[in-house]
């Protein structure tokens, strides 16, 4: 079945005008390093894909180069034609921004053009704690929770 599902990704990339990719350099429970490629697409029909297209274990050090030869690996065995991918998406880590040996740098670099490039939405929480303050949440739940306790309370 899996390979099947796999397939069928595949396929539907093969068939789209245009691709995005989204990474994610993470460990799993034994502190090995991976990266998450995940693929978004659409067709002539506008249906959208967004799936995993594939969690690769990194063998040595997860630094920008050995992040960009995981995905050239990985999309070269699908089958998929680099020319169609126009955007990469990626988290903050500076093993994937950085403007030298960044992975999305190293992309570039390798396509010999301009990527559209975006922090990924996989992480805006980390985004938001940044700016925001824990009474700029709280405060706005508790005036709700009070309006309506007073409600209920004016009912009876």
């Amino acid at each position: 079945m899996s390979n099947d599902i796999s397939n069928q990704i595949t396929q539907t990339v093969t068939k789209c005008k245009y691709f995005s990719l989204a990474l994610d350099e993470t460990c799993d429970l034994t502190s090995m390093s991976e990266v998450a490629i995940f693929v978004r697409c659409g067709d002539e029909n506008f249906n959208v894909l967004q799936d995993l297209l594939e969690l690769s274990q990194m063998e040595t050090t997860s630094i920008g180069r050995d992040i960009v030869m995981k995905i050239k690996e990985c999309v070269d065995r699908k089958g998929i034609v680099w020319e169609k991918n126009n955007s990469v998406c990626t988290d903050g880590a500076s093993a994937m921004t950085g403007k030298i040996n960044g992975c999305v740098a190293l992309l570039k670099q390798f396509l010999g053009r301009e990527l559209f490039s975006c922090h990924c939405i996989i992480h805006q929480e980390t985004l938001c704690a940044k700016d925001m303050k824990f009474n700029d949440v709280i405060d706005p739940v508790v005036r709700c929770i009070n309006y309506i306790q007073a409600e209920a309370l004016h009912r009876k």
